[in-house]
């Protein structure tokens, strides 16, 4: 019981931590036209790791593709009807929740269909930035969303290769800075800094990555003591992923808007 609070705890904060961020600066979409299990499916041949475990990350990278392409539809909703935002945000972690506590409860179709609603419905809060994006340079979705897949995937292939267990002791240092960072998130709420939103953003990414990392790590371990619980590990590395995204898609939107501002200013002089 202790360990699946404290399994839900965790991923509540990173989403929690991720949902302040992108609310604060609009939120994003999270396109999925690369299917995780393709991508990943040649590498698996050579790692050493055993045939159930290979199984296993196989489920979940489906699993993953799936949820990233209800997100992707979730984002489209929003630009149709303009339906995202805060509930669509707090019905996003409600779902995380569920999928997480009725685990025995549920039938296996029931309970993808709620990874799928969580996708959705992340996909719907994430939407508004997208929009936004969309009026000041659309190639800034699809290039933050190359460059999560590829820092996704190099991650995750170093976590594969790596030695049993050798990334674990990140646990510690991970969620100490996911605190902090979350408490950095709801002082940048009452205080417009322009170093705390910095703070935010690089640390973030690189707190992310790291649990990237971390996460195939401790799914790979997890599947060798006997869970097989692909789905909601899908959901830990979806929440990841969300999560560099979007530091991504603001960063890139500020280098826009900095260069737009030099143009501005250039013609002014002019």
């Amino acid at each position: 019981m202790q360990s699946s609070f404290s399994r839900i705890s965790r991923a509540f904060f990173k989403s929690s931590f991720a949902l302040i961020v992108s609310q604060k600066n609009i939120s994003t979409m999270q396109s999925a036209s690369i299917n995780p299990a393709k991508v990943f499916g040649a590498i698996f041949e050579d790692v050493d790791l055993p045939a159930r475990v290979r199984d296993h990350l196989t489920k979940v990278y489906n699993t993953l593709g799936l949820t990233l392409f209800a997100a992707f539809v979730g984002a489209i909703l929003h630009m149709m009807f303009n339906i995202g935002g805060t509930l669509t945000s707090l019905l996003a972690v409600g779902t995380m929740f569920y999928i997480a506590t009725n685990r025995l409860s549920l039938q296996p179709q029931m309970r993808l269909a709620s990874v799928a609603a969580f996708g959705l419905f992340k996909g719907m809060s994430l939407g508004p930035l997208l929009q936004h994006v969309m009026h000041i340079d659309p190639t800034i979705i699809v290039t933050a969303f190359l460059g999560t897949a590829l820092v996704f995937g190099c991650f995750s292939v170093m976590a594969m290769y790596s030695k049993r267990r050798q990334h674990l002791y990140l646990g510690g240092l991970l969620s100490s800075a996911i605190s902090f960072l979350f408490l950095l998130s709801v002082i940048g709420m009452f205080y417009n800094s322009s170093l705390i939103r910095s703070a935010n953003l690089y640390l973030g990414l690189i707190v992310f990555c790291g649990y990237v990392l971390y996460d195939t790590q401790v799914i790979i371990e997890k599947v060798h003591n006997g869970s097989d619980d692909y789905m909601w590990h899908a959901v830990e590395l979806f929440v990841d992923f969300v999560a560099i995204f979007v530091r991504l898609v603001i960063m890139l939107l500020d280098n826009a808007n900095k260069q737009e501002d030099k143009k501005k200013n250039k013609r002014g002089v002019r």
